[in-house]
């Protein structure tokens, strides 16, 4: 009789894990595996599954850490991919200011050089005192 209690009680922590991942009773839906979860769907203390089914706790455990391992390794792949986006971004901003740093450098020039030739036509309209020659209009055909 004892074998038949022990395996059936077995049977009904196994079942009541299962439970706990799929459509448990008396546990919320959305609750983690843990042991405390396996032991309240069976009707339980978590202290009976550790002390009469430490196999079980192992299996419950090595479960678990596998859900962290796998939540570890999701995170770190998303990290990895930030991290190569930020450097990414960062190497296009450093083009950018190398351009931002160059458009200015001609802007300069060509502000410069307008400068020279605004004074130099200031010079030669001086000295001539008469206006400038008006474009021809070109007859439109």
């Amino acid at each position: 009789m004892p074998c038949f209690v022990s395996c059936f009680a077995r049977y009904v922590v196994r079942r009541c894990q299962t439970r706990v991942r799929g459509n448990p009773r008396r546990v919320a839906k959305g609750r983690k595996l843990s042991i405390q979860a396996v032991a309240d769907e069976a009707g339980i203390s978590n202290a009976t599954i550790h002390n009469r089914y430490p196999a079980l706790a192992d299996r419950i455990r090595s479960e678990v850490d596998k859900t962290v391992r796998q939540r570890l390794a999701e995170k770190q792949a998303a990290l990895q991919k930030t991290r190569e986006r930020a450097t990414s971004l960062r190497d296009e901003v450093s083009e950018l200011r190398s351009d931002l740093a160059k458009l200015a450098s001609e802007n300069w020039k060509l502000s410069e050089e307008n400068r020279r030739l605004a004074a130099e036509v200031e010079r030669l309209g001086a000295r001539t005192r008469e206006p400038l020659p008006l474009p021809r209009k070109i007859p439109s055909s």
